[in-house]
């Protein structure tokens, strides 16, 4: 992704371009990020065998149940948790989000709505962030519960940070507040900062573990125990390259463990 230049800030159609970049930058990370959250509650015993198979360096979307090497999960495997249905609700509310048309709108319009439709994520975030929080408070023997509320802890903290920049830079934009240079300073260092959770949660994912046993045949077992002796906050993922292939494989594993599917009537 090009970074948002000052050019942007010159016409209303540069501004609306720099809203919607931002807009699908936080997104596709609070997506991401929720999903991952929404995966840990479906089946929270991590099951190790969930693998596709890879012909000729390329995914496989045909998979038969009667290949050893691949095992499905349960088609029921969850645990009933008062955090899930917001989750459902924020992952329906990203969607709707990121299929906004802007078109024929101002700046100030579509800024307008945009903190609208972030109000009510921010609010089911808020009241999920201190959800997890009062239940961290209660004595937990399950030490699996207690990883999956912490992490959804750590990342929906960041998540209302980014919301919180989000709404000042674009009310900036639409309202030509402060010096050019420093808003776009301003939005190319969230940029940098958003892309950089997005790289770290895909890293400590099961499905980036997943990918990389198959495609690279590293040992989980390896993989799991570097992966616990990182630091989330400093975890260096300079290295990381996120390739179509690795998308295609993301929400293949996504729809084939009903993780898109789940919704909120």
């Amino acid at each position: 992704m090009k970074p948002v230049s000052i050019r942007d800030l010159e016409t209303d159609q540069g501004k609306i371009h720099l809203v919607n970049t931002l807009k699908d930058v936080v997104c596709k990370a609070l997506l991401e990020s929720v999903d991952i959250q929404i995966e840990s509650f479906m089946y929270p015993n991590d099951p190790k065998q969930f693998i596709r198979i890879f012909k000729n360096n390329k995914m496989s979307h045909k998979t038969s149940d009667r290949d050893p090497r691949v095992k499905n999960y349960p088609l029921s495997l969850g645990i009933g948790h008062s955090a899930l249905l917001p989750l459902v609700y924020i992952r329906q509310k990203t969607n709707s989000l990121r299929s906004l048309n802007e078109l024929k709108r101002s700046p100030t319009e579509l800024v307008n709505e945009l903190k609208m439709k972030f109000k009510s994520i921010n609010e089911a975030y808020s009241g999920l962030h201190e959800l997890c929080r009062s239940y961290l408070a209660v004595y937990y023997s399950n030490i699996g519960h207690q990883k999956i509320l912490g992490d959804i802890i750590t990342q929906s903290g960041f998540m209302l940070d980014i919301f919180h920049r989000f709404a000042t830079i674009t009310s900036s934009v639409a309202q030509e507040e402060g010096e050019a240079s420093t808003l776009v300073s301003t939005a190319n260092q969230l940029i940098e900062d958003i892309n950089l959770f997005y790289k770290r949660i895909i890293n400590n994912s099961n499905a980036y573990t997943e990918y990389h046993l198959i495609k690279h045949g590293i040992n989980r077992n390896q993989s799991e125990e570097t992966l616990v002796e990182l630091e989330f906050k400093t975890m260096d993922v300079s290295g990381m390259r996120l390739d179509d292939e690795f998308d295609a494989f993301l929400q293949h594993r996504k729809a084939s463990l009903r993780i898109i599917y789940r919704r909120v009537i």
